[in-house]
């Protein structure tokens, strides 16, 4: 995908912005407190068609130009969803046992908000008992009924850095007691477990554990779940990364995943983009540290330089996680992404400051935006790309 224009009219209601991309690539620099974070947000809720979360700004339309392609976004359009007489005959006539709730109870709710509150609906499944799973279902044709989305059709994997992923340790920090006692407790069934698989396997001639399957339906489910939440998948396979948390245990699933398809004779493939993540990864570590695959090239460790002792990621910095996990989904995964970075310099020092938006464009990246007021973050060969917001104010 490439980005040739991205403009917002009517910006709190006093200031349209139009901005203009060469190359698919734009560093935006403001002051704090200018609206280059609002900016970059509102890019990508429009490019990730979270249009629900968009219409929560003041603005008017947005336009973008997108290969060669003119589209608008209308927000009144978009609010204007209603439930009429049309609508709630097609409901009815796909959910007959669900007709007196639709043609009675339904319409008293605003259905953008139903479209857009879990909560809401975990009452109404309280109240008239019908299965939150039906509900999800019928608000999705209601939306479909009310918006063509389908005119936006435009496929690009998203790799958006919010300022506020720094939070993210925070709150970390305040529940890290809670995960170290589930993890407890979890080691603690661990042996039971064991036994009961080791059981079934030999009433079984030591084939099967019914056991040991279902563990693995629901190991399977977990990590399918967590992709779908990190990256909301869509229909047409493209995704869409808010990246505010770092957790190296992401890191350790992709790279075993990608490891597992050396059976399918990817190696040569496969083993080059590992090798081009640790490179990356190795710039960036302090203090004597080195990244390596183990001995048996099945995870990652930290070797500490002329010691022979290994870390584990969890033992490297915030600055040096948000470097490996950012890496992690750039090279370990094939698809070509589009990133969108506000403030890079944040938990960065100037030394990566200077190295790493020329690192990511080198990294399977077909597009990047970023907003930033260090100057350190610019490097020579993108100071053709530099823009200041001001230049870009219509009116």
């Amino acid at each position: 995908m490439i980005l040739q224009n991205f403009e917002v009219n009517d910006l709190y209601g006093n200031q349209s912005l139009k901005m203009e991309i060469s190359d698919n690539i734009l560093l935006l620099v403001a002051e704090n407190g200018s609206g280059k974070t609002t900016l970059l947000r509102l890019l990508y809720l429009f490019l990730s068609k979270q249009w629900f979360k968009l219409i929560e700004y003041e603005f008017s339309t947005i336009n973008a130009v997108l290969d060669d392609v003119k589209y608008t976004f209308r927000k009144n359009e978009f609010q204007n969803i209603g439930l009429d007489s049309e609508k709630i005959k097609a409901l009815i006539l796909k959910y007959p046992l669900y007709e007196k709730f639709i043609k009675e109870e339904l319409k008293r709710y605003d259905i953008n908000q139903l479209l857009k509150d879990t909560y809401l609906l975990n009452d109404i499944e309280s109240e008239f008992d019908i299965p939150l799973s039906l509900l999800f279902r019928i608000v999705q044709d209601l939306k479909e009924l009310s918006f063509d989305e389908t005119k936006y059709n435009w496929d690009v994997n998203i790799i958006y850095l919010p300022t506020y992923r720094r939070i993210e340790r925070d709150f970390h920090s305040l529940f890290g007691d809670l995960n170290k006692r589930l993890e407890q407790h979890i080691l603690n069934l661990v042996p039971e477990i064991n036994l009961r698989i080791e059981s079934e396997k030999s009433e079984n001639d030591n084939e099967e554990s019914e056991t040991e399957a279902d563990l693995q339906k629901v190991f399977s489910e977990l990590w399918k779940t967590r992709d779908i939440e990190k990256w909301k998948r869509k229909k047409n396979e493209s995704s869409q990364l808010e990246l505010i948390e770092f957790g190296m245990n992401d890191v350790k699933y992709k790279l075993s995943e990608l490891l597992k398809k050396n059976e399918l004779n990817q190696i040569a493939e496969n083993n080059l983009l590992v090798d081009q993540f640790l490179v990356n990864c190795n710039k960036y570590l302090s203090n004597q540290k080195e990244m390596r695959l183990s001995k048996n090239s099945n995870f990652l460790e930290i070797q500490r330089i002329n010691l022979e002792d290994c870390l584990d990621l969890d033992t490297l910095s915030s600055g040096e996680k948000q470097i490996v996990s950012l890496f992690s989904y750039l090279l370990l995964d094939k698809n070509k992404v589009f990133v969108i970075f506000d403030e890079p310099e944040i938990s960065l020092s100037i030394s990566w400051q200077e190295m790493l938006l020329n690192d990511i464009l080198t990294c399977n990246c077909e597009g990047l935006v970023v907003a930033t007021h260090s100057p350190f973050v610019i490097s020579d060969s993108l100071k053709k790309y530099t823009h200041g917001l001001n230049e870009f104010i219509v009116k």
